[in-house]
């Protein structure tokens, strides 16, 4: 397989993995029966696949690695990258939220 190809499949089991890790944390949190999936995070899942791949092609398309080269550190490298790329977008996207319904709040009471 070719080394762009498992660069954007280690970036995508990162953003997969923390989006899995915040639902888990959810279900966790939420009292029973009042557990729902938030829309937002689905297009954050999307805007971090959409990064990853552009940060995958400008990383390892411009580089030449030989094709027998460790899948270890392209591993190393692409995973926690997608796992951070999600994170930082889901943060942001929360800030943003939370200061919007804020500003309602206060512009309503």
């Amino acid at each position: 397989m070719d080394i762009l190809l498992w660069a954007f499949v280690f970036y995508t089991l990162g953003i997969l993995s923390r989006t899995i890790y915040g639902f888990l944390a959810k279900i966790i949190e939420t009292p029973e029966g009042e557990l729902k999936f938030d829309i937002k995070y689905w297009a954050t899942f999307l805007v971090s696949i959409l990064m990853s791949f552009v940060a995958g092609a400008a990383t390892f398309g411009n580089i030449s690695l030989p094709s027998t080269a460790n899948l270890t550190l392209i591993f190393l490298t692409t995973y926690p990258l997608g796992y951070l790329i999600n994170d930082a977008t889901n943060r942001g996207v929360n800030i943003l939220t939370t200061t919007a319904a804020n500003k309602a709040s206060g512009a309503n009471g």
